[in-house]
C-alpha cells in the first residue's frame, strides 16, 4: 500500500508500485498452485508457472509496443498475473468450496506472505538501482541480461511442484532432503554453464547486436540467479519442513544487504556493479540459508494447516 500511494505521488516510483502490486496478485497465484499440490491435481499445479509466463509474454509485448518502456514491463508482472489467476481459478470453482479454516495475517501466514514479497523485491531492485543512477538507456540494456538469466530461476520454480511434496513426505530427513535439494542444484548447472559459455552468442541472436553490452552483466546474473535459485528451492522446503520463521528472518536481512551493495557499486560501476551486487547478496543468502537449515532441529510437518500460497510465492515474480 505504501508503495502504491508512492507512485502515485511520484510518477518516477510507479513502475516499483506496479511491481508491489504484482507481488500481491502473483501470491494469490502462488495460493492456486498450492491448493492443486495439495489436492495432488499435478497437472493443473505444473500450468501455473507457464499460464503466468505466456499471459506475462503477452502483456509485456503489447505494453511495451504501446510505448510503455520500463512502466509497461513492470504492468505486465501485475496483468499477466491476474490474468494467470482468473484462468486458473476456474476448475477450482468447479471443484466447490472444500473445508474452510480461519486464515490469520498473524503468525504462520503472515511470515510466509511477508517473505514472499521480501523475495520479489529482492528480484528487481537491481534493475531499478541501475535506472535510477545510469538512466533508461542502461536500465534497457541491463533488464535485458536480467530477463535471460531469470531462465534459471523459472527453471527451479518448475522443480517446486516436484520438491515441495517430496520434502514434506521427507520432513525431518535432512539427509534425504539435501540429497533433493543437491539434485536440484545438478539440474539447473547444464544452463548455468551454457549461459556462461555462449553469453555473446545468446544475446546477440535472440536481442541482436544492438544489446551485446549486456553480455557481461548477463554473466554474472547468471550465476546470481543460480545462487538465488539454490536458495529459493531452500527457502520452500523450510516451508515444507513448517519453518517460516526462518526464511523469514534471512529474507528481511537480505533485502537491505542488496539495497546497500547496489548503493555503493551501481555509481561507480553501473550495469556490472549492480550485477556484482546480486551476486554477491545471492552468495550470502545461500550461505546464510544452508547454515541455518543444517543447524535447525527438523520440526516435520505440524498440526496447523498449511497456509494457501505458501509454496514458490516468489516464482511467479
Amino acid at each position: 500500500v505504501a508503495l502504491l500511494a508512492l507512485g502515485i505521488a511520484y510518477p518516477q516510483a510507479l513502475p516499483l508500485a506496479a511491481i508491489a502490486a504484482a507481488s500481491i496478485a502473483a501470491y494469490l497465484l502462488a495460493a492456486e498452485g498450492a491448493y492443486f499440490q495439495g489436492t495432488e491435481k499435478i497437472l493443473e499445479a505444473s500450468l501455473v508457472q507457464p499460464a503466468f509466463a505466456f499471459a506475462r509474454l503477452g502483456f509485456v509485448v503489447l505494453l511495451v509496443w504501446l510505448g510503455l518502456g520500463l512502466l509497461g514491463g513492470s504492468m505486465s508482472l501485475l496483468a499477466g498475473a491476474i490474468l494467470a489467476f482468473a484462468i486458473l481459478l476456474i476448475p477450482i470453482l468447479r471443484l466447490g468450496p472444500g473445508k474452510p479454516y480461519p486464515v490469520s495475517l498473524r503468525g504462520q501466514f503472515g511470515r510466509v506472505l511477508i517473505t514472499s514479497i521480501f523475495l520479489t523485491l529482492f528480484m528487481n531492485l537491481d534493475l531499478f538501482a541501475v535506472r535510477l543512477f545510469m538512466g533508461p538507456h542502461d536500465a534497457g540494456i541491463y533488464n535485458t541480461a536480467s530477463i535471460t538469466s531469470r531462465i534459471l530461476y523459472y527453471i527451479a520454480a518448475g522443480l517446486v511442484v516436484v520438491l515441495v511434496p517430496q520434502s514434506m513426505r521427507a520432513a525431518g530427513d535432512r539427509g534425504r532432503q539435501m540429497a533433493m535439494l543437491g539434485l536440484s542444484m545438478l539440474l539447473l548447472l547444464p544452463v548455468l554453464g551454457f549461459f556462461v559459455s555462449f553469453n555473446a552468442g545468446i544475446i546477440n541472436i535472440f536481442y541482436t547486436a544492438q544489446f551485446s553490452a549486456a553480455a557481461g552483466p548477463f554473466t554474472v546474473l547468471s550465476a546470481a540467479m543460480f545462487l538465488f535459485s539454490v536458495f529459493f528451492l531452500l527457502v520452500n522446503v523450510m516451508w515444507a519442513n513448517g519453518d517460516e520463521r526462518t526464511p523469514f528472518l534471512m529474507s528481511a536481512g537480505i533485502l537491505p544487504l542488496q539495497i546497500a551493495l547496489l548503493l555503493v557499486a551501481v555509481p561507480s560501476l553501473g550495469g556490472m556493479g549492480a550485477a556484482i551486487a546480486t551476486l554477491a547478496t545471492s552468495a550470502i543468502a545461500l550461505s546464510c540459508g544452508l547454515f541455518m537449515f543444517l543447524r535447525t532441529k527438523p520440526q516435520g510437518i505440524n498440526s496447523r494447516p498449511a497456509p494457501a500460497g505458501k509454496v514458490s510465492a516468489p516464482s511467479y515474480s
